[in-house]
């Protein structure tokens, strides 16, 4: 039994006081418009890109290099940024230790501003240089290289041309369809292209083994890959064979196991 309130003898039970009809109504409109409102964004994309986040182009453009200190130019690699200053990438390194004297570096590096100037220095091996850290971003897949690096960003599949002359030969070489590259930036320009440690590539031709050979022994042979570089190999490997290259470097990493 349930009392009806003697003030509202006609008062609908399912009813609660200060809740009538033209409430409800206002609060199933609310409640409505704000679900329309929530799933009405971009419904033609999927989920993951309705992000909040700014734009690649945005993010690359507030990016900022950071010092990692000063490091002995004998640690120096290619792909490295040093301020000499100015800002400058790694593209090359030579390590001669004469038979008088200290052991010094022959480097040479690329503005990274607008010039693009390429400059050729000299370092003793225990000598400081400032290494400056760049952020990566997103990675990106090459699709073809032509005058540039045609890639695709693999979040938003937005397309890009990026200036191939930020790799050098031997990279850019290695820089095949399909491969995942990361983009830094400084002061709003793409200046450094990320290759990955290893790169796999099929043998497309090579000698036959040698008899007796082993890998143990140091016996390498000439290779000729499918991309047109030379690589020595271990003697077993065979044509068509999958292998692992450094794309720094273009030597030879490591066998690709079959699946």
């Amino acid at each position: 039994f349930i009392p009806v309130p003697p003030s509202s003898p006609t008062t609908n039970l399912s009813t609660p006081p200060h809740y009538n009809i033209t409430t409800r109504a206002t609060v199933r409109s609310m409640i409505r418009f704000a679900a329309n409102s929530l799933f009405s964004i971009r419904p033609s994309l999927p989920p993951r890109l309705l992000s909040s986040r700014p734009a690649l182009g945005q993010r690359l453009f507030q990016s900022s290099a950071k010092r990692n200190g000063p490091i002995k130019a004998g640690d120096i690699r290619v792909g490295n940024v040093l301020d000499l200053p100015p800002l400058a990438r790694v593209t090359s390194v030579e390590k001669v230790k004469p038979g008088k004297g200290g052991a010094f570096a022959t480097v040479t590096l690329q503005t990274l501003d607008t010039s693009k100037k390429k400059l050729n220095k000299r370092f003793r091996t225990d000598e400081k240089v400032e290494k400056v850290s760049l952020g990566v971003e997103e990675k990106y897949q090459v699709l073809y290289v032509a005058d540039g690096i045609e890639c695709m960003n693999l979040e938003t599949f937005d397309q890009m041309t990026v200036d191939s002359t930020l790799l050098s030969e031997t990279e850019l070489n290695f820089c095949l369809d399909g491969v995942e590259i990361g983009l830094q930036s400084y002061n709003g320009e793409i200046v450094n292209v990320v290759l990955p440690k290893g790169v796999e590539i099929n043998i497309q031709e090579t000698e036959p083994q040698p008899n007796g050979a082993t890998a143990k022994q140091g016996a390498f042979k000439s290779s000729v890959l499918a991309n047109g570089a030379r690589c020595m190999v271990p003697p077993f490997l065979e044509t068509g064979d999958l292998i692992e290259v450094d794309p720094r470097t273009g030597e030879y990493m490591n066998r690709v196991s079959k699946s």
